[in-house]
């Protein structure tokens, strides 16, 4: 049976183009009108209301006390990669061995008589040390080095050297190693001459030597003189600016006096704190040579044997040590004390063992019973066949620094 479809009623009327009348037209364009006046008062009237609001919600949300970044300047190129949090390589660059951690040798006497035995001498340590030190100045009172001091080129008998500090300094560099100077104090035969006021005196006036001139007696320089603190205090500013990292300050202290002698010079020669005096030079030579590292060289056998001697030569300024301000010290071994006997406290003798190799840690043991906990370097010299095991030995016995020769 044929289904019948759905009726559809139609309408033909069109609804987009129906005719509105004239007042309806009227009435939308006044009320069109009411409608813009408005939107454009409460335009005026809101906008910079919310405008503040949203202005200071920005704020809020800002660091004002931060200026912008602006990026670095940089002559990398613009490949360069950008930096990431990357674990840091285990890898360290290489770093130069500072001096002190490394052996220092003496140079032998004539290194520096030319500029040719100076670099012959340098090319044959130059693998085997970090640091080298040059006698500047001898107990004659010589200057081994052309010296600028006006002082010293007043007089044909001081600089005895050819080569100028620079020199010295600039082939050290180029052989990788450091310069260090050994510098005589007090025992100096010249400058009591060069400078009169600078030497013991009698009271009667005359300048006093260690033995009858007949004999090869020689003049001292007096630690209480003001005028050999400036002096050496001039040459050691020398030294110290010229590159010279460390001033070796050897033989700072006061003749063995008889008791002739002590009639015949000031009482202020045998005064119980007459120490002080050394160490207010070592501290006055220090702060001249800023630059540098100064050390008090002491020897052994006189720091051991001070308990047991009137006369303690180069171990008196350690019991006033404490006032050498700027200045550590260097324990001087000289491989002669090797198998010999040393007086020690309350009527005792130490024997020294033969064998460097127990000699060295046993010498080192009684220095520490002096010293305490105070770091020492030591300077050892003599017949040195093994240097590889000497410093071996001292390193192990806790010296700080070892010097050879």
């Amino acid at each position: 049976m044929k289904k019948k479809g759905a009726k559809i009623k139609r309408n033909h009327k069109n609804l987009y183009k129906k005719r509105k009348s004239t007042g309806r037209k009227v009435f939308e364009i006044i009320l069109l009108l009411i409608i813009v006046g408005a939107l454009v008062f409460v335009g005026y009237s809101v906008a910079p209301t919310v405008i503040n609001f949203f202005n200071e919600r920005a704020e809020e949300n800002s660091t004002p006390s931060e200026p912008v970044w602006t990026p670095p300047v940089s002559t990398a190129p613009e490949s360069t990669a950008p930096e990431t949090t990357a674990a840091p390589s285990t890898t360290k660059p290489a770093e130069q061995k500072p001096a002190e951690q490394g052996l220092t040798l003496v140079a032998p006497d004539g290194t520096l008589n030319s500029a040719q035995a100076l670099t012959k001498y340098l090319d044959s340590v130059k693998d085997k040390c970090s640091q080298v030190v040059f006698v500047l100045k001898n107990t004659d009172g010589e200057l081994l080095y052309k010296s600028d001091n006006k002082t010293a080129k007043s007089s044909d008998t001081v600089i005895k050297g050819t080569l100028t500090l620079k020199q010295i300094v600039d082939e050290c560099k180029k052989a990788g190693v450091v310069p260090a100077a050994a510098f005589s104090t007090l025992l100096d035969r010249t400058t009591p001459h060069l400078i009169d006021s600078t030497s013991y005196h009698a009271s009667e006036g005359w300048m006093w030597l260690d033995n009858y001139a007949n004999k090869g007696g020689k003049p001292w320089v007096n630690p209480a003189a003001d005028k050999a603190s400036e002096y050496f205090g001039e040459l050691t500013k020398e030294i110290s600016d010229a590159g010279f990292k460390t001033i070796l300050l050897q033989n700072t202290m006061f003749p063995a006096f008889r008791q002739y002698d002590y009639n015949l010079l000031p009482a202020s020669v045998k005064a119980n704190d007459r120490a002080d005096r050394l160490s207010a030079l070592a501290a006055a030579l220090a702060a001249s040579a800023k630059n540098s590292a100064s050390y008090i060289e002491i020897d052994a056998d006189d720091l051991i044997s001070a308990a047991a001697t009137t006369y303690d030569a180069t171990a008196e300024i350690f019991s006033s040590i404490d006032k050498a301000k700027g200045c550590e010290i260097v324990i001087h071994i000289d491989t002669a004390m090797f198998g010999t006997k040393l007086d020690i406290a309350d009527g005792k003798t130490l024997q020294i063992e033969k064998d460097m190799a127990k000699a060295l840690p046993q010498l080192i043991s009684e220095v520490k019973k002096l010293t305490g906990s105070r770091e020492i370097s030591v300077r050892l010299s003599g017949d040195i066949t093994d240097a590889a095991n000497a410093e071996k030995l001292l390193t192990d016995a806790g010296c700080k620094a070892v010097m050879l020769g």
